[in-house]
Parts: C-alpha cells; sequence; structure tokens
C-alpha cells in the first residue's frame, strides 16, 4: 500500500554502462571515467542501508499522499517490504538518470569534435545537470565540466578574434571557469580579453568609431550599386544614388565625377535625339512636297455621328428602352385600364433582354388601380429623331374628345409590332388618359390632372456649351444679369438661354427659369417634369464633346528659268582705209572706228541690277544698268590694218527656285482659327519736305530734308484662317478657308534729284515696297483625312529674239556668224492643297483608313479627279 504513495519511475532500457567514445583531438589527455556498476551488482548492497533509506524516503512521502492510511499501524515486514520496492525504484531512476546523462555527454563530445560548440554547450548542461551527485559519477561529473568549459572557451575565442560581441564573450569565460576554474585556455582567454576591454574602453578616434565605420560601410554599398546602375545605362536611378551619396558625404569625389560622366553621356544623348528630331522634321518637309496619292473609299454606310458626352438622364434612358422593348400583338375589346396595365407590364418583362421589364403606376384618383411593378430599365441607344423627342412621346397632353375625370374609357385596339412607347401612347389615347415618363416608372393619369410641381435640376454641360446658345459679339460694357462664358469678350443674358430653348420647345411656366453657371459648367433648371423630360432630349443632342479639326494648307510653288542665246558681235577698233579718192588729193577713203560694233543693231540678254530682271536690249538700246550675260569669248586682231574684235555671245542658263510653306492649325467645328507666321513690315506712305535755308549770298546753308509722315503695316509671311464644321455623319468636314502667303520682293524709289537755283542738285529718298501675295478663299467639303487641291496658278513667261544682219545673215554655212539667237522662259507653277482630318482631345485621329472604307469597295475604277478653286 506505501508503493502507491510513489510516482512510477521508467525503468532504464540498458542499465550496462555505454561503450567508451574516444574523445576529442588534442582537448582530452584522460579517457572517460570507469564504466558504473551494473545494476545486479548494486542491488546485492548491504540491505540494511536500502531499508533504512526507503524507509526514510516512505517517511518524507507518505504524510503528503495518504495521511489517513499512515496512522494505519503496518506490520514491520511489510513496511521493510515497501521500503526495499520504493529503493529499488529509486536506484532504476537513478540508473536511468546516469545513462541521459552518458548520452547527452556522447553527443555533447561528438559535436565537440565537429566544432558545434553550440550544440556541445546546450548538452553538456543538460547532462551536467541530469547526473546524480553520487560518488561513482564524480570522473563522470568532471568530464562534462571539463567539456562545458572547453565549449564554452571555444566559443569565446571566436567571439574575440573576431572583436564581436565581447560582453557575451566574458560571460561564456566567467561561465566557464566557474565550472572549471583551473581551465588554462579560458584563463589565458579571459587575461587577454581584459586587455582588450581595456583598449575598447579607451576613446577610439573618429575614423574607428562605430558611427563612421557603419557610414562608410553604407556609403560604399550605395556607390557600388550606384556604378552598377551607371554601367547598366540606368542614368536617373544612378544620379539619384549619387546624390544621395552626396548629400551623406558633400565631398566624394567619385560621386561627383560620376555624375559629371552621366550628365556628360545625357548630354551625348540629348544631342543624338535632337538630330534625329532635325533630321526627321527636315524629312517631314521632304515628303510634304508630295502630298499622299488616296485611293478611292466608299463611305461606310452605317457613318454615324461621334458619341458625345453621356448625358441622358433616367428618364430618358427609360424612354430609349421602351421604343426598343417590342410588342408582338396588343389586341383588347372593351378591356379595363388596369387589366390593360398589367399586360403591358407582362409584356414588356416577356420582350426585354434583360427580362427586366418597365414600371407602370396607374394614378386615376378615385376607381383608379395600379399594376405590379417590374424592376427599374437598363439604358438603351437613343433614337433618330433629330432633337430627340416629338409631340407625342413627351407624355404632353394628348387631343382627346370626351372623358375625363374618374371615368376611363373601355379601350378596343388591335395592334401588331409595336414598340411599348408607341402602345402607352395609343392606349392612354384611346382610354382619355394622358402619361408621364419619371426616371425609374411610367406614370398613366387622368387626362385633367394637374401637370406637377417644380422641379429643379442641374445638369453638366461642355465648356463649348454656350457657343450654340448666342453668337460671339464685341461688348464694352456689362449689364445687369450677365456672366461671361469661356470665350471671355462674349456676354452671355439668362434671357438669352431662356430664349434659346423656348425655341426649341421647351416651355417655361410661372415660376420655372433657367441658369447658367459658368464657374462649374452647369445649367441649374427649375421646371416642371413634363417640360424638363423635353430639355433634357435636346440637351442631350447639343451638350456633345465638340469635333475637333486638324487642318493643314500647303502652298507648293516651283519656278524654273531658262535661257539660251547664241551670236557673234563685230567691233572695229581703228579706221579702216579700203581705197584711194579719185580727187587726186592721194588721200585714201576710211570708215571710222565703232567700238558699239557694225552690228549693233542685234540684241542679247542682259541683267538689269536695279529691277532684278533679265531683259533682251541691244548695243544701243541697251541702259547703264544693264550689264550683258554672254561674252565668254572674245578673239582680236593685233598690229593688222584693219584692227576688228569679235565677241562670242553664248549662254545657256538653267535656274530652279521651289517655296513650300504649310501651315497647320487645330479647332473645335464651327469655331474660326487663324495662324500667323509673319514679319510685319512697317513703311512711310507720306512724306513731308522741309525747305531749304539760303543766307544772303544764296548760298544754301541747310539742304532740305525728306521726313516720313504716315506708317503703315503691312505683314508678310504665312496666314491661314480657317472655320470648319463636321457634318452630321462624322465623316464630312465643310471648310471656309482664306490661306495667304505674302512676300515683300522689293522696293521702288519714287524719289528724284531737285535742281536748285544755285546749281545744287539734291534728291530726295521716297521709297515704296512691293508685295507680292498668294491667297485663296473659298469654300470646300472634304471627308476626314483627305487631301485636295484648293487652289493652284500656272503661268510661264517666253521671251525669244531672233536678229541678223540682213544678206550677211542668209549666207549659207557662214551666215550665223552675223545672226543673235536667244530665248528666256520663266515657269512657275502654284499649287495649294489642303488636309482634313478629325481629331480627338489627345490630338489623335478618331478615323483611320481601317474604319473608313475600303478602297475601291463598291466602286468603279474611275480616273481620280480634284476640283481646283482658281485663286
Amino acid at each position: 500500500m506505501l508503493g502507491d504513495l510513489f510516482a512510477e519511475e521508467p525503468a532504464a532500457e540498458e542499465i550496462a554502462a555505454p561503450a567508451e567514445e574516444p574523445v576529442a583531438e588534442d582537448l582530452f589527455e584522460s579517457p572517460i571515467a570507469e564504466e558504473a556498476p551494473a545494476a545486479e551488482e548494486m542491488i546485492e548492497e548491504p540491505m540494511a542501508d536500502l531499508v533504512e533509506e526507503g524507509a526514510e524516503e516512505a517517511s518524507f512521502i507518505s504524510p503528503e499522499a495518504a495521511p489517513a492510511k499512515a496512522a494505519e499501524k503496518l506490520d514491520p515486514k511489510e513496511i521493510k517490504k515497501l521500503a526495499k520496492e520504493a529503493a529499488m525504484q529509486e536506484e532504476v531512476r537513478r540508473q536511468a538518470a546516469e545513462a541521459d546523462a552518458r548520452k547527452a555527454s556522447e553527443t555533447a563530445f561528438r559535436a565537440l569534435s565537429d566544432a558545434d560548440y553550440i550544440t556541445a554547450e546546450n548538452s553538456f548542461s543538460s547532462a551536467l545537470s541530469g547526473l546524480p551527485e553520487r560518488p561513482q559519477n564524480d570522473t563522470l561529473r568532471k568530464d562534462i565540466s571539463w567539456g562545458l568549459a572547453e565549449a564554452q572557451y571555444l566559443r569565446a575565442r571566436d567571439m574575440v578574434q573576431k572583436r564581436e560581441r565581447l560582453e557575451e564573450a566574458r560571460k561564456l569565460l566567467n561561465s566557464a571557469l566557474k565550472v572549471a576554474p583551473d581551465h588554462q585556455g579560458a584563463l589565458s582567454l579571459s587575461k587577454r580579453l581584459e586587455k582588450i576591454e581595456a583598449i575598447e574602453a579607451k576613446p577610439k578616434p573618429p575614423a574607428k568609431q562605430k558611427a563612421t565605420i557603419e557610414k562608410a560601410k553604407s556609403l560604399e554599398q550605395m556607390y557600388d550599386e550606384a556604378r552598377q546602375w551607371y554601367m547598366l545605362k540606368d542614368y536617373d536611378r544612378a544620379s539619384a544614388l549619387f546624390e544621395n551619396i552626396l548629400v551623406r558625404d558633400p565631398y566624394h569625389k567619385s560621386a561627383m565625377r560620376y555624375l559629371r560622366k552621366i550628365e556628360a553621356d545625357k548630354y551625348k544623348l540629348a544631342t543624338v535625339e535632337r538630330n534625329a528630331r532635325v533630321q526627321g522634321m527636315v524629312t517631314d518637309v521632304r515628303r510634304s512636297w508630295s502630298p499622299p496619292i488616296r485611293a478611292q473609299i466608299q463611305m461606310p454606310e452605317d457613318a454615324e455621328r461621334m458619341a458625345g458626352v453621356d448625358s441622358k438622364p433616367a428618364s430618358q434612358r427609360l424612354q430609349d428602352k421602351m421604343q426598343t422593348i417590342i410588342i408582338p400583338a396588343v389586341e383588347f375589346r372593351q378591356a379595363n385600364i388596369n387589366d390593360v396595365v398589367n399586360f403591358l407590364v407582362e409584356a414588356s418583362i416577356a420582350a426585354d433582354p434583360d427580362k427586366e421589364g418597365v414600371n407602370i403606376i396607374l394614378n386615376l384618383g378615385q376607381g383608379g388601380g395600379g399594376a405590379p411593378s417590374a424592376p427599374a430599365p437598363a439604358a438603351a441607344p437613343a433614337g433618330t429623331d433629330e432633337w430627340g423627342f416629338g409631340g407625342e412621346e413627351l407624355g404632353a397632353e394628348m387631343p382627346m374628345a370626351g372623358g375625363g375625370g374618374s371615368g376611363v374609357r373601355d379601350i378596343t385596339l388591335n395592334l401588331r409590332r409595336i414598340s411599348m412607347l408607341d402602345a402607352i401612347k395609343y392606349i392612354t389615347e384611346v382610354a382619355g388618359l394622358k402619361y408621364r415618363i419619371e426616371d425609374t416608372a411610367v406614370i398613366i393619369t387622368s387626362i385633367d390632372a394637374p401637370v406637377g410641381n417644380i422641379v429643379t435640376r442641374m445638369y453638366p454641360v461642355q465648356p463649348s456649351f454656350m457657343d450654340v446658345i448666342i453668337e460671339r459679339e464685341d461688348t464694352s460694357s456689362a449689364q445687369n444679369e450677365e456672366f461671361t462664358s469661356m470665350a471671355g469678350r462674349v456676354n452671355v443674358t439668362k434671357s438669352d438661354v431662356k430664349d434659346f430653348f423656348e425655341k426649341t420647345g421647351v416651355k417655361f411656366p410661372a415660376g420655372a427659369s433657367i441658369t447658367y453657371n459658368a464657374t462649374i459648367s452647369q445649367l441649374i433648371v427649375a421646371n416642371t417634369a413634363d417640360n424638363l423630360e423635353t430639355f433634357e432630349r435636346i440637351l442631350q443632342q447639343l451638350n456633345v464633346v465638340p469635333n475637333q479639326v486638324e487642318i493643314e494648307a500647303r502652298f507648293i510653288e516651283v519656278e524654273q528659268s531658262d535661257l539660251e542665246e547664241m551670236g557673234l558681235q563685230w567691233i572695229l577698233n581703228d579706221n579702216y582705209e579700203f581705197a584711194t579718192k579719185t580727187d587726186g588729193s592721194g588721200g585714201r577713203m576710211q570708215m571710222n572706228a565703232n567700238d558699239k560694233g557694225f552690228t549693233q543693231g542685234n540684241r542679247f540678254f542682259n541683267y538689269n541690277v536695279d529691277n532684278n530682271i533679265t531683259a533682251p536690249a541691244s548695243s544701243i538700246t541697251k541702259a547703264i544698268a544693264q550689264t550683258p550675260l554672254g561674252g565668254i569669248l572674245s578673239a582680236s586682231s593685233v598690229l593688222t590694218n584693219p584692227e576688228v574684235t569679235v565677241v562670242l555671245q553664248a549662254l545657256s542658263q538653267h535656274g530652279n527656285s521651289d517655296l513650300l510653306s504649310a501651315p497647320r492649325v487645330t479647332t473645335r467645328s464651327g469655331v474660326n482659327a487663324q495662324i500667323q507666321v509673319v514679319k510685319e513690315i512697317i513703311y512711310p506712305t507720306e512724306f513731308d519736305l522741309t525747305q531749304p535755308t539760303v543766307n544772303s549770298e544764296g548760298n544754301v546753308t541747310m539742304a532740305p530734308i525728306v521726313t516720313p509722315g504716315t506708317f503703315e503695316t503691312r505683314e508678310t509671311g504665312v496666314i491661314l484662317n480657317v472655320t470648319p464644321t463636321v457634318g452630321p455623319d462624322g465623316y464630312t468636314i465643310d471648310l471656309v478657308m482664306a490661306p495667304e502667303v505674302a512676300e515683300l520682293v522689293d522696293w521702288i524709289q519714287y524719289g528724284a534729284t531737285i535742281s536748285m537755283a544755285s546749281g545744287d542738285q539734291y534728291f530726295f529718298n521716297m521709297p515704296q515696297p512691293i508685295f507680292t501675295s498668294r491667297n485663296v478663299t473659298t469654300s470646300i467639303v472634304i471627308w476626314d483625312g483627305q487631301t485636295v487641291v484648293m487652289g493652284g496658278l500656272i503661268r510661264e513667261e517666253l521671251t525669244t529674239i531672233k536678229d541678223k544682219v540682213p544678206i550677211l545673215g542668209d549666207i549659207p554655212l557662214i551666215g550665223w556668224l552675223f545672226r543673235s539667237e536667244g530665248q528666256n522662259s520663266s515657269k512657275k507653277n502654284l499649287l495649294i492643297f489642303v488636309t482634313a482630318r478629325l481629331v480627338d482631345p489627345a490630338g489623335r485621329p478618331i478615323h483611320t483608313e481601317g474604319n473608313m472604307a475600303m478602297p475601291g469597295a463598291g466602286v468603279d475604277a474611275a480616273p481620280e479627279t480634284a476640283a481646283t478653286v482658281a485663286p
């Protein structure tokens, strides 16, 4: 019974001592302690000692476990037997603990040999704490203590060598010397650690301080990362890291050098990009000389107006849905309105693809009923009515013959394939009722029901919405109840907006109003529900994103000049004596010298420096300012009589002059746009002449002076005025254009030289400019993305000369020596092309070749023609 007071101890699986394990190299000098005696030998110890120990333990345990039974008197033999059993159990427990300690020590020694010091330390600590303190275990306890100190010593040695966690190393050494005070390694390392701790206690120089070392290490890591990004040509990331380095170390020279390299590389890349862009722009200029060749295209059959901002109110979406719900048949004979409404609700659910149907409310006051409602309708496409509404579709009051109030006529009708909206219209007309479309339901009321209360709603509109409402005009003063739209100089009054919508069919009864708030681009409307329906349908068509049109006008002017001439000039440089006179004087007859030549009547082309004109002139008619263009060869006789000079006039000259001007502008549909790339020329138109000052002797002391009095300004360059209007199909564009290219070509001198009475001459300078202008004013219709010729001019000026000396010029073979022939041709060709394309607010084309039409689809091949409008 006393055995129940003791807890059962697990028996050891193996009581015999384990085999001897080899110790770690160079760490142990003696083998592990001798094996413990076997369990059988331990049991043969004197029984008196075991009984005494068992009795002592029994006396210690029994009062706690079973006080009631301890009081009972037991037989001494029974007590001795129980004590013996308890002693045997205790001995088994101790042997098991010793076996566990031996195993843990073996594991620790193996970990120590493998340099796994942490595992060895934990295993040694476990073995030492679990080993019973008995004389036979002293050797094993000493070996385990030495192993624990050795493991802690080796861990501390690694920390000291790396100069890391010195405080932890000190704790390990203290613990090792506590369990093994004579451990020489721990003692030596402890003294060494004391010296290190003394050094560490001293103040460190800045270069060796922890913060400085960590900063240098962090900067080095950032520097290596930045260099890698630089090598990958990710200059933005590299630059950000180098700049961060300079923030922490403003004198980091390597980071500065790399930043300079990065900026130099960026400069090179920017230069390459600039050259590419410039080359691309030059290429665009060269391509602009050749307008694109457009294949014949066919407009798509389903071309519709561009979709604008979806500003449909809920009632409009419901009405559109009712228009799309088609009921196969509606047939009633003397039917009650309640039954008809029930049928319409069920038919709308059956015909609705979404199976939601339309809510219908029957509100007749007395005797009326309501039909079961269906879920709220979904959105549907808009109708095709120009304004999106019709008088009979707005739920407005229908003209009825008789009926009204609470009396509702029976309904008899037969309809096939009819929309729900039309069905409700005809049913209410037959029954003498009227209907109203709300946001989520259709309300059927008696014809004399009140119209309703004033409802205020706000409608967001496009900023360009007011361009449709009013015409732009210049105003100098503000008026009452006025506000300015986005045009800046356009004044809009409340009456302007109200008048516009009244003209479109919206009624404004007493208490109704409309206001436009330009700051938030919203219309604030107060009106009845029926009138708001009409207003919303009109607003839906007006409040769309305006189309934007990109217009490009190209002026291509090609000029070519060709000059060909050939001829000879004969010049007599000395008097020519050709016969003796017959009067007996002995003198000789002679031909006087003529520096103009005896072919002086033949003309050759000359260049006039005053007016930059090439024109034919002979030696007689040539002006001082004219210079011969030919004269490439001259041959003269020397020391002969007569002295004759022959000048060969031969010239072949070809020149080209090309001009391209391509202004481009983008504007909204219906809004005028102007682009000017001009230079202002300011010139005088009137001159004032001061009188000269003459002294008493008649000498001029102050010459007359010409001063300009009035000036005018003329713009030269490229000017484009255009007003595009997009057609309702969203593809055709109507253009009203006035492009112009003006140039200053020359100045004309209108001044003159005036002689005074004293004989002095004075020149009065009065220049006037000469401008050339190439412009077209026209209105054309063009498809989106197409190019047409809107104007052009072809001009050629031809001058031909054919001079010769009579008779001599007709002599065969040698007649060409006395002829002069030449031809000067000047050709000009001016074409004005216009290209228009629709673009979205991002500047991208709305239509492409793919969604316009397939080239030649359904169109017979025919020569391409372009309507040319003369300038």
